[in-house]
């Protein structure tokens, strides 16, 4: 790619492993309420999730209400007395704690550092990130750190991307946005008139008809592309 200067890249799933934290995170608050979940049931859990947060991509739900309700609506359907706001704590109690590179991030971003100013953009709970980004050592490698809470704008908004561009020194011409994710990052990248990379780890097929720029497997074809 020529002409770039400045990555704009997401957290979860495309430098830290958020599906690993998520399975561990999510049983060892089970365990703590007191009540076991199968593996088929997690995967209800996790699709549940998912669609709560395009919902909020959408506007369709706040933050608030969005990781109270994927809980509540989990519990409903297996008939689960536990408490949402508690699990929902000791989550997130545990997911601060989890960080996971995923495989070749850390080396990827070495890389990037080199040749490049990198931004973290990321929709996830603040206090949550900025604990993963920070205890992992994901925020050596980086120039700052955008967290749509504290923001006030969601992903794929053109309003968080704007917010990015008057508050850092990068510029549209001159960035790429990086993500997993087609309906929060490749399409906010697009929203904001900036060049994609879909970095699709998990080889997913692309049903959203969302089409960016350029599209890497992995972390080495990712720098190859850089």
């Amino acid at each position: 790619m020529e002409n770039v200067k400045t990555i704009l890249i997401d957290a979860d799933d495309t430098v830290l492993d958020f599906a690993k934290a998520q399975h561990g995170s999510f049983f060892a608050a089970c365990n703590k309420l007191g009540f076991s979940c199968t593996d088929e049931q997690y995967e209800d859990y996790d699709e549940i999730n998912k669609k709560y947060w395009r919902m909020l991509e959408r506007g369709e739900i706040s933050k608030s209400r969005l990781i109270i309700a994927r809980f509540e609506e989990f519990f409903a359907k297996y008939g689960i007395k536990a408490d949402a706001e508690e699990m929902e704590d000791a989550y997130r109690e545990f997911l601060g704690v989890q960080y996971h590179f995923v495989d070749g991030a850390e080396e990827g971003l070495k890389y990037l550092k080199s040749k490049y100013k990198i931004y973290v953009i990321t929709n996830g709970i603040k206090d949550t990130q900025e604990n993963r980004i920070e205890k992992s050592g994901f925020i050596n490698y980086v120039d700052g750190v955008f967290i749509s809470e504290a923001i006030g704008a969601e992903k794929p908004s053109k309003e968080f991307f704007d917010y990015v561009f008057d508050h850092s020194d990068a510029k549209r011409e001159t960035s790429v946005v990086i993500g997993d994710s087609l309906t929060s990052d490749i399409k906010g990248g697009i929203n904001a008139d900036v060049r994609t990379i879909w970095f699709n780890g998990k080889r997913k097929g692309n049903d959203e008809k969302i089409i960016p720029d350029y599209v890497v497997y992995d972390w080495k074809g990712l720098k190859e592309l850089l």
